[in-house]
């Protein structure tokens, strides 16, 4: 976190820079947005994959219950445990 007068000095440097060269500025801005909105859409696809994959792991599983097969069972258990790891570990990732 920033002390009061570095964020100052900050504020002032940006001021400074949209006043000289607003060009550059806007461009920064738009690259910035550009980005965010990928990373947003990507971390969306992302979510939406591990969620198809762990309901998978749950229809593979019950499956394995409907069918005595221990494979089946074991492999979408491991799926589902895989799916729902990777989404806490996004969630957890997002709120740094």
């Amino acid at each position: 976190m920033l002390s009061h007068e570095d964020e100052r000095r900050l504020n002032a440097i940006e001021k400074r820079m949209r006043d000289e060269d607003p060009r550059f500025v806007r461009r920064f801005r738009r690259r910035a947005t550009a980005s965010m909105s990928a990373r947003r859409t990507m971390s969306f696809v992302s979510a939406v994959v591990l969620c198809a994959l762990g309901l998978l792991g749950v229809l593979v599983a019950t499956m394995g219950a409907f069918t005595p097969s221990v494979t089946l069972i074991l492999t979408g258990c491991s799926l589902t445990a895989l799916a729902v790891h990777e989404l806490r570990r996004m969630r957890r990732r997002g709120r740094r």
